[in-house]
């Protein structure tokens, strides 16, 4: 899966993980998931 994240998700799982939703965090350590960062934030 293709996700497009804002730098703001970004920094948040780094710094504070546990305010990510379940959901999320999935697919941040799915193995089937491509990231690309939004140079604009």
């Amino acid at each position: 899966m293709k996700i497009l994240l804002d730098t703001h998700y970004l920094i948040w799982s780094f710094t504070n993980p546990e305010k990510l939703l379940q959901s999320v965090a999935d697919l941040l350590v799915s193995e089937e998931s491509e990231f690309f960062f939004s140079q604009a934030s």
